[in-house]
């Protein structure tokens, strides 16, 4: 029996499709590589400069979490996806985002 989806993954539009297109979209299953947390690190970095900036402007800034294995999205916006996204791995270990973060509010000390 075919599993259905109920979201299309380009459109996000509500759609009858089956799951088999979790595989080309859960690229990170089985954990995320080294140059992929270097681009992470570098687009945190980018952010939180902008955010320096305009820290005037600026009132605060909200994580979702604090570790990749409490992530809302590793089930959001499609079940069983493996994501990376916070400043700790699933170990609770330091990424390089959150490296990046720290020498960067150092810098300002």
């Amino acid at each position: 029996k075919t599993k259905w989806c109920m979201t299309d993954p380009k459109t996000k539009r509500p759609k009858r499709i089956p799951c088999t297109w979790r595989l080309e979209f859960n690229p990170y299953s089985k954990g995320v590589p080294e140059r992929v947390l270097k681009q992470q690190a570098r687009r945190y970095k980018a952010l939180f400069k902008l955010f320096l900036k305009y820290s005037a402007n600026v009132e605060r800034v909200t994580f979702w979490g604090v570790w990749d294995g409490n992530s809302w999205r590793n089930y959001l916006p499609m079940q069983g996806r493996t994501d990376y996204p916070l400043l700790f791995d699933r170990n609770f270990k330091k990424k390089p985002a959150y490296h990046a973060l720290k020498a960067l509010v150092n810098k300002d000390d």
